[in-house]
């Protein structure tokens, strides 16, 4: 993955591809549709050796980051028919970050024993693509929103207990006794209901929480006929990155950081690849085996 603001300049870099291509590799700026936002050009393409892997050839070419803040794909490829792609994200923020990578880039150079710059690149895109992975094997996300005013719908299919996103927190529960869309019942906490698991966040290694249940005694119940009759707004997320996620995410960003080392061109569309690693990785699984989320059993 490469960030970039609007209009800045950013280096792009495809490694692992056999000397010699200056002057036919050739480098292009996709919008989502596919349609080139730049056309494709093969000057200023430099080709080197990276330091840190001598036996690797490494092409750089330095572009402009389109001035629309979108997301974008920059496609390399050799004449030959080898196309490889790396996403393109453009923002506006005054600095460009990936503030949910669940490692820092220094983290991973340490653990690789890299020292220089020229691969800090591939070690973000390989950190990024492992944190998006156990995203999706977990089924849930390892950072918090922004704020606590995201708001979130749900069909309860309980009376007394409702299952809900990860919850780091809450700022409002309210229903609706009709269809209309009006949620007039503002719940009230520990009177008409309770955040379950109750300690979730009770020491260090902290859980979001997960489940609602109805006070017994309460002025209110889930409403199970009409559909998206309660409204959740909060702070979705989980509070910290747990220490097993940290060292799962460092175990697979090696991996692929040194598979794409090993790679034509060097700019691989991890995400699939990094799925299929993971299940298939005892050790990284007994790691994150513990948070791959599972959907409640309803009685």
């Amino acid at each position: 993955m490469i960030y970039a603001n609007p209009g800045t300049s950013f280096a792009a870099v495809a490694t692992g591809y056999p000397t010699g291509l200056t002057g036919t590799i050739g480098i292009r700026i996709r919008d989502t549709t596919e349609a080139d936002v730049l056309a494709r050009t093969t000057a200023g393409i430099v080709e080197g050796v990276d330091p840190d892997f001598p036996t690797v050839v490494t092409y750089t070419a330095t572009l402009t980051a389109p001035n629309t803040v979108a997301s974008y794909s920059v496609v390399w490829d050799d004449s030959f028919g080898n196309v490889a792609s790396e996403d393109l994200t453009v923002s506006s923020s005054g600095t460009v970050s990936n503030a949910t990578d669940y490692i820092t880039s220094a983290a991973l150079k340490a653990t690789l024993n890299i020292s220089v710059t020229t691969s800090d690149a591939d070690i973000a895109a390989s950190i990024t693509a492992a944190s998006r992975a156990l995203d999706r094997i977990c089924q849930r996300r390892f950072y918090a929103d922004a704020d606590a005013n995201q708001v979130r719908y749900y069909t309860p299919i309980r009376w007394d207990w409702l299952e809900v996103d990860d919850l780091v927190t809450l700022t409002t529960l309210k229903s609706a006794d009709d269809g209309t869309g009006t949620f007039a019942n503002a719940w009230t906490l520990n009177s008409d209901f309770f955040l379950e698991p109750l300690n979730a966040q009770a020491d260090a290694d902290s859980w979001p929480y997960t489940s609602l249940r109805v006070h017994p005694s309460g002025a209110f119940t889930f409403n199970t006929f009409y559909p998206r009759s309660v409204q959740v707004t909060g702070m979705f997320g989980w509070p910290a990155v747990p220490g097993p996620i940290v060292d799962g995410t460092t175990l697979l960003a090696e991996r692929l950081f040194k598979m794409k080392r090993e790679a034509p061109l060097g700019v691989l569309a991890f995400q699939d690849v990094a799925v299929r690693v993971a299940r298939a990785d005892s050790n990284l699984m007994i790691l994150i085996g513990a948070y791959i989320k599972h959907r409640a059993a309803v009685a």
